[in-house]
């Protein structure tokens, strides 16, 4: 790993603190006493998210973008069939 690049640990425990939050959240919306303020937080959660995402992005934080694979060939033409041949007059 070098400079720049997150480690294994570092993205486990991004995801599970995101994960602690995701439940933590879930539960509170259940109650209707913190339930706007629960929602609120959610909001600016995900506003945070997209703004770190927009910055990282323009700052090429992102990694360069995978070009799409070549387009798949279709299955192969089915071969003509064979010439009926006329009867003979048995």
């Amino acid at each position: 790993m070098g400079a720049g690049v997150a480690s294994n640990l570092m993205l486990r425990a991004a995801d599970d603190g995101y994960n602690t939050i995701t439940f933590a959240n879930g539960l509170a919306l259940q109650n209707p006493g913190v339930r706007p303020a629960t929602q609120g937080a959610i909001l600016a959660l995900w506003q945070t998210g997209e703004v770190a995402f927009d910055v990282l992005s323009g700052l090429g934080g992102l990694g360069t973008p995978v070009p799409n694979p070549s387009p798949v060939p279709g299955p192969a033409p089915r071969p003509a069939p064979a010439p009926v041949l006329a009867a003979t007059g048995r």
